[in-house]
């Protein structure tokens, strides 16, 4: 389980939590459980610790990790889903506005045109 934990930390583009799980790593070495070395890191979601803490009392770590891994996809997707619907309308009234001063910054020097030649 240390060599694990340590090649995924090696894996790992977020340099803080390849950190943390260098951490977690030595503390596996040293004896602890997974989950209790997860626990001691702000860095792992609770829920993680929690499937992980099961599947040890229960002897399925692999299943527990399968688990966590299709549940953490899940939310993934649900963020991408949610910003795929947002995006586009906040593109469309940013682009929008900015038309409506770019054209309100055009008119208004040409109306006070307009009124200073005809008076």
């Amino acid at each position: 389980m240390p060599s694990a934990v340590t090649l995924t930390a090696q894996v790992l583009s977020d340099r803080n939590v390849a950190r943390a799980c260098g951490r977690v790593a030595s503390r596996v070495e040293s004896g602890q459980t997974l989950s209790s070395s997860l626990n001691q890191s702000i860095h792992f979601d609770r829920s993680l610790v929690a499937l992980v803490g099961w599947g040890e009392k229960h002897g399925a770590l692999p299943e527990a990790l399968g688990v966590a891994t299709d549940l953490f996809d899940d939310h993934v997707e649900q963020q991408a889903s949610l910003v795929r619907r947002v995006l586009p309308p906040l593109a469309l009234i940013t682009v929008a506005t900015l038309m409506f001063f770019v054209i309100l910054g055009l008119m208004i020097p040409m109306v006070k045109l307009i009124e200073g030649l005809s008076s």
